[in-house]
């Protein structure tokens, strides 16, 4: 069957409504009125020449409804009730070319029928025709489908916030972690410099200890030698004493021996007191050489015996210094790390 006007196949018409069908397609929790207002919805838009519902104000304000509530109902559809009078307010869009007296009475009556199946008294029923779409305007699927975007978008869009917020805090708490830490640092190296420093003043102190006591030692190691060396002196001044002793008494007794050799010899030949002076010259000689030798032994013996005892003295001495040396030398390491 083709439409009388454009010639094209008509739609058919919408029969009385099904409340059956209806409870099927609506949820339970839905109330009479949005019942009432989708099943006029679907009954209006089943129409020949009904190109689809509401005016540009009334889809604005059905896409508000949905981004505020989430739901709404048909846009261009509005049920009112008063004194047992139920009103419905209809807007539509007539196609081009269909005569918008007939889609007006035609809808009418089409939406009369499926509302007096739902309510009980009477019912009015105003259409308004809001504007004709024509073969260039846009169709308004294609307007719902810009506006889904543009809310996915707004959707997407305050998602980005949240998740931009939620980087910010999240930068936020690392940034004052990270301030903490650096804190924490600066505590640790403070820590390490002072004990660096009680180690190095410790250190300072310990070697200043050292030095000291090496200074004593060395003090005391000078005062021994010198000790020693005056007792080294006294012992050769007595022996070169005892020796010039021991030299005189020979002299003293040489020169009893040759005075009895030469009143002897005032008895004897001339001959024989030559020959007995000759005699105790080569023997004082050797005497004197035996005592020059002896004395030569013993300042020798007393040399080498003050040579040792100096030698002892000196590593005495050095001794102090060693210790310094191993014991400043870990102080050192250790002031160094």
């Amino acid at each position: 069957m083709s439409d009388t006007v454009t010639g094209d196949a008509t739609r058919p018409q919408p029969s009385p409504v099904d409340l059956t069908g209806i409870d099927a397609t609506h949820g339970a929790d839905e109330s009479p009125a949005q019942l009432l207002s989708t099943t006029v919805a679907e009954t209006a838009s089943g129409v020949t020449g009904v190109h689809h519902l509401g005016g540009l104000a009334a889809r604005t304000l059905d896409r508000a409804s949905r981004q505020i509530r989430g739901t709404s109902s048909a846009p261009g559809v509005t049920v009112s009730e008063e004194d047992g009078v139920t009103t419905v307010d209809l807007d539509i869009v007539v196609e081009y070319p269909h005569p918008v007296d007939k889609v007006v009475e035609t809808t009418r009556d089409q939406v009369s029928r499926a509302a007096t199946q739902l309510v009980s008294g009477s019912v009015v029923i105003n259409i308004t025709v809001t504007d004709i779409h024509g073969p260039y305007d846009k169709d308004p699927a294609v307007l719902d489908a810009i506006d889904r975007a543009g809310e996915k978008a707004g959707e997407l869009k305050d998602k980005a916030g949240d998740l931009a917020e939620q980087a910010g805090d999240k930068a936020g708490e690392l940034k004052d972690k990270a301030g903490e830490l650096q804190a924490q640092a600066g505590d640790l190296k403070a820590d390490a410099n002072a004990k660096v420093g009680d180690l190095r003043a410790q250190a300072d102190t310990k070697i200043g200890e050292l030095r000291n006591g090496a200074a004593d030692l060395v003090e005391q190691a000078g005062a021994k030698a010198s000790e020693l060396k005056a007792q080294a002196d006294d012992k050769v001044a007595d022996f070169s004493a005892k020796a010039d002793e021991r030299v005189a008494d020979f002299q003293a007794k040489a020169e009893a021996t040759a005075d009895e050799v030469a009143a002897a010899a005032d008895d004897r030949s001339g001959t024989d007191a030559v020959s007995t002076l000759d005699e105790l010259d080569a023997k004082a000689d050797e005497k004197l050489d035996e005592l020059d030798e002896k004395a030569d032994e013993k300042l020798d013996e007393l040399d080498a015996k003050a040579d040792e005892k100096l030698a002892e003295i000196d590593a005495q001495a050095d001794a102090p210094r060693v210790q310094l040396d191993a014991k400043a030398t870990p102080a050192s390491d250790e002031t160094r790390a």
